[in-house]
């Protein structure tokens, strides 16, 4: 499938994210992640590989138990080693965490908003992964990683300018307008940032467009159908986090109309989308 222009970025707008960067670099994907997705993608993974390439990355690793032990997971009992997560999880769920783990080590986890977009973040990727059982064509890891990603351009963000919190908390009320603030203010937007930084990283092409795409209007320009679905994704997603981590927060008619967006796309039955609410507070919390 070729896409058409408008599902990418414009040159113009990748021009303004590389000089807003200026001065800093895009993250760099760690090459322990790079190691275990080889290793993974193989018809058969090699466990004692995959130790050794985590052990090679203490701090990934601690962090990666950090979050397996979490409430999040809702384990009955501590795991004290990856060997142990991995034989209990499974590799699937491993290389999520780690990629989670990755994340955090790579933008920070710090500042108050940082605390803020993680718990987003690992609420919308748990929902995301929810409702791909009920998406014809979405797998869910790519769910996973679209509800992961689509808002870290917003860490990228605050590191330039400690007053955006504000201005990001705002654009979840308006989440069509938001980009159009950003950009006017920043020179470029959360969208665009977070764009770049998946390809920097090689998610899928399909991921690395819904990300762009996620805040708009309507997805009915987008010819894809499963760039389509995640964009929905994301939409029911983070408008259901936001709900949770800021109960006060009104919610404008566009972000009302984003959200029916999402639903008349999907046709996602209740007992779907209880699961995924379920999912996602889990993550919040």
């Amino acid at each position: 499938m070729t896409y058409i222009p408008s599902d990418i970025p414009s040159k113009a707008e990748l021009t303004q994210a590389f000089n807003f960067m200026k001065g800093t670099n895009i993250p760099a994907i760690p090459e322990a992640i790079l190691a275990l997705q080889q290793e993974i993608a193989k018809q058969e993974p090699d466990l004692s590989k995959i130790g050794e390439i985590l052990a090679s990355d203490i701090a990934l690793s601690g962090m990666a138990l950090k979050i397996i032990n979490s409430a999040s997971f809702g384990l009955s009992r501590k795991i004290d080693s990856i060997s142990q997560a991995t034989m209990l999880l499974g590799l699937n769920t491993l290389k999520e965490v780690i990629l989670v783990s990755a994340l955090k080590q790579t933008l920070g986890e710090t500042t108050p908003f940082q605390t803020t977009i993680w718990r987003s973040a690992q609420g919308c990727a748990l929902g995301a992964k929810a409702l791909s059982y009920n998406v014809d064509g979405i797998s869910p890891e790519s769910a996973y990683i679209a509800g992961l990603f689509h808002d870290v351009g917003a860490l990228i963000i605050e590191k330039k300018y400690p007053e955006y919190p504000a201005l990001y908390k705002n654009g979840l009320a308006h989440p069509v307008s938001t980009l159009a603030n950003e950009t006017l203010q920043f020179g470029t937007n959360h969208a665009v940032l977070g764009f770049l930084l998946a390809k920097h990283w090689k998610l899928p092409d399909k991921v690395c467009i819904a990300i762009y795409n996620s805040h708009i209007k309507s997805c009915s320009v987008i010819e894809d159908q499963e760039v389509r679905a995640l964009i929905s994704i994301i939409k029911i997603t983070e408008n259901t986090s936001a709900k949770m981590l800021f109960p006060g927060l009104e919610f404008s008619h566009e972000a009302s109309s984003s959200l029916a967006d999402g639903y008349m796309e999907l046709i996602i039955d209740g007992d779907a989308l209880e699961a995924m609410s379920e999912k996602v507070e889990l993550g919040v919390w």
